[in-house]
């Protein structure tokens, strides 16, 4: 891991997730967000059946609708704790 690139851990009761990525963004309970590397701490609610995408570093983008839950970034580490 570089410079321009952070750890993606995506985790929910039935499987975890470990990525590298360039980006992440979520929808919160509140509006989307966007957090790149060397994020400043951020904890918030994920909105119920809303959208995350990541870059990974290998250049794939991928999505996904997701459960609602919490996403914590803190220590250039984004963790996405899924209910579902």
């Amino acid at each position: 891991m570089d410079a321009q690139n952070f750890s993606l851990a995506i985790v929910s009761p039935s499987l975890t997730q470990l990525h590298v990525v360039e980006w992440v963004e979520i929808e919160g309970a509140t509006g989307s967000f966007f957090v790149g590397p060397c994020h400043a701490p951020l904890v918030a609610l994920i909105k119920n059946k809303g959208t995350l995408t990541y870059k990974k570093a290998d250049a794939d983008t991928v999505s996904l609708v997701v459960s609602k839950g919490i996403f914590n970034v803190a220590n250039n580490t984004a963790i996405v704790l899924l209910e579902q």
